[in-house]
């Protein structure tokens, strides 16, 4: 009996651990044949549960592929001419097409921000899924982050934010993911530009004890102690309202992507006197 007992804690161990295959013998109608049915019973029914999630998990991920390039693609297009149309009429009469401007700028917005959140949503189900694929590699920082950001000074400038930007002069190179590393400075940044309501922005990309640190720094309307613990939570919003910008899901994508580079981030933040989001990556290279 004793031995019985061994074997089939043994099996059972196995089964927790994720052999869903693993059965356990009964060999007579003793004491305990009727609780091996049972326990095989329940695992064979478990054992189908996974199979069929699985087979709706693989559904659902290729459905949402295919609706993010549906979507995402031709939405990219339109954002592209909406901006070359902007562009167009800043070279003709102001006055004459200042109506139509305010129209595009509306037009825009509203896509920019669609598109903002059909990628968060995509990015949010790849990291659920573990299918997040980062392509690690020695990247030059300080350039990289020049080009990541000189994108946003045109924002800067059209929405009345003042910037204090500082970056090392030496070159820095660290083991990232590029399209990771754009996605966290950008998310951050549109964080800042979005939900702050601050007037300036402070960025600050510099090495320190042979680490990386960023810092992205407003003076905006901060963030409560209440609402700090839970900031890189999934779908967290600090303002519940349904009118509210944003996914709740930018800043928990961001921390990911950090973490999973190896990378640690942390905010201190204060009502009315603004956050500042620090990004750390160790074991960083000089040129």
């Amino acid at each position: 009996m004793n031995n019985k007992l061994k074997e089939i804690i043994l099996i059972i161990d196995d089964i927790r651990y994720g052999n869903y295959k693993r059965r356990i013998l009964a060999t007579d109608n003793g004491k305990l044949s009727e609780i091996i049915y049972k326990i095989n019973e329940i695992v064979y029914t478990y054992d189908e549960k996974i199979m069929d999630f699985s087979k709706k998990e693989k559904s659902n991920n290729q459905l949402l592929t295919n609706f993010s390039h549906d979507i995402r693609t031709p939405l990219t297009s339109i954002i592209g001419y909406i901006d070359a149309i902007k562009k167009e009429l800043r070279y003709k009469n102001y006055d004459d097409c200042k109506e139509i401007i305010n129209y595009i700028d509306i037009v825009r917005e509203k896509s920019y921000h669609l598109k903002e959140y059909l990628d968060n949503i995509f990015d949010w189900f790849k990291l659920n899924s573990d299918e997040y694929n980062l392509n690690l590699e020695c990247l030059e920082i300080t350039e990289l982050s020049r080009e990541i950001i000189k994108n946003w000074i045109l924002i800067f400038e059209e929405k009345d934010i003042s910037f204090d930007i500082e970056i090392e002069e030496k070159e820095i190179k660290c083991n990232i993911d590029k399209d990771a590393y754009s996605r966290i400075l950008n998310n951050i940044i549109q964080n800042a530009v979005e939900h702050s309501k601050t007037k300036k922005i402070y960025i600050s990309i510099r090495e320190e004890s042979k680490n990386l640190i960023i810092n992205i720094k407003d003076e905006g309307i901060g963030i409560s102690k209440d609402n700090l613990v839970h900031i890189f939570d999934r779908l967290y919003k600090c303002n519940q309202d349904r009118n509210d910008k944003g996914s709740g899901l930018g800043l928990f994508i961001t921390k990911e992507l950090v973490e999973k580079m190896n990378g640690s981030i942390n905010v201190e933040s204060s009502l009315n006197k603004g956050s500042n989001f620090k990004i750390e990556f160790k074991n960083i290279r000089f040129i």
